[in-house]
């Protein structure tokens, strides 16, 4: 089961289209466009055009993601979230990291990962305020620290609340 979900969700190429009201960023000084490209590694025109967007228009904030199976529970990994320095503490990577999470809940993944390393407390505070654990798959799962230098965070799908 979790293995289709993760296939489906790796087909859809309208991530966004559901969020349509958050595909603009205008706050802070700062006005921005997401998009979200698609690949699943056989369109190289593709990932060059990534790139390319990386140099030329997406010189403030990048996110890369992934739907895999982790531990028979589709997830959504977060292998990467990048803010330049002037757009950081503006909220971005909040904004990001919530519509990352609204997208995940929305094609079915039951929790969302990611690596958070030991001297990035910026990140560290902003991923604990957002209500990410330690994993049981991170290597100082249990330990204050390891000698690996990164933490796995995990965050689950909320329950769906009850209407009192």
């Amino acid at each position: 089961m979790a293995l289709k979900i993760v296939r489906d969700a790796n087909k859809n190429r309208a991530l966004l289209e559901p969020f349509a009201p958050f595909t603009r960023y205008s706050r802070q000084d700062l006005d921005l466009d997401l998009r979200v490209l698609s690949n699943d590694g056989s369109d190289a025109a593709l990932v060059r055009q990534a790139f390319n967007l990386t140099k030329s228009n997406m010189k403030l904030a990048f996110a890369h993601f992934r739907f895999e199976v982790e531990a028979d529970e589709p997830t959504l990994y977060v292998y990467d979230i990048q803010i330049s320095p002037q757009a950081q503490r503006r909220g971005l990577g909040r904004f990001l990291m919530q519509l990352i999470e609204l997208i995940a809940w929305r094609v079915g993944m039951t929790n969302v990962m990611l690596t958070v390393f030991e001297g990035n407390q910026g990140g560290r505070r902003l991923y604990e305020a957002l209500g990410y654990v330690k994993s049981i798959d991170s290597p100082d799962y249990g330990v204050e620290r390891s000698d690996k230098g990164y933490s796995i965070l995990r965050k689950q799908k909320p329950l769906p609340r009850n209407k009192a």
